[in-house]
């Protein structure tokens, strides 16, 4: 059961958050469970030391909860553009999750929805890869800058090229 996300959970959105600063975020039953805020990073500063050669020119805030999120292993709230996460999350989730606070603000192109298109249809449900990124076109995006075995797919395929040139305009 993943937690829910929604500005109504929070006393305004866009606001700026601290250390031990206290937040409640509903699971799908609306049930809300309380979180503590253990730290504040920088998307900018997390991606650098994940060794990303990202320019982020907005970075957003990461929240570091003390304690992981029933069904997540950390999330992006567009509406309150920050990104939920633990001191367990994962690197991988982490980018995953970066890759997010920077695309969805964004208007999708269409030359890139048609490549979304053809993906899935190379790719049917049977395949062995995660079928996270035929979820929408915003995992597919996210999935193809931080997920391995995705990554090497498409460039077995000659598709890693034309997804960095589709995909270049979150990154402006």
């Amino acid at each position: 059961m993943h937690e829910q996300f929604t500005s109504k959970n929070f006393p305004e959105s866009r606001i700026t958050f601290s250390t031990g600063q206290k937040i409640n975020i509903e699971n799908n039953e609306g049930v809300p469970t309380e979180f503590e805020i253990i730290n504040v990073l920088d998307s900018g500063h997390a991606a650098a030391t994940l060794g990303l050669d990202y320019d982020i020119k907005n970075p957003v805030q990461i929240l570091i909860l003390n304690k992981e999120m029933k069904g997540n292993l950390a999330a992006y709230h567009p509406d309150l553009n920050v990104i939920l996460a633990n001191n367990d999350t994962p690197p991988q989730v982490m980018h995953h999750e970066i890759i997010h606070s920077l695309e969805m603000s964004k208007l999708i192109p269409n030359d890139l929805e048609k490549f979304y298109e053809k993906v899935l249809d190379m790719f049917p449900d049977t395949s062995n890869l995660n079928p996270n990124f035929r979820n929408n076109i915003h995992e597919f995006i996210a999935d193809g800058y931080s997920k391995a075995g995705f990554i090497q797919t498409l460039k077995d395929k000659d598709m890693h090229e034309e997804f960095k040139s589709l995909t270049k305009y979150i990154f402006e």
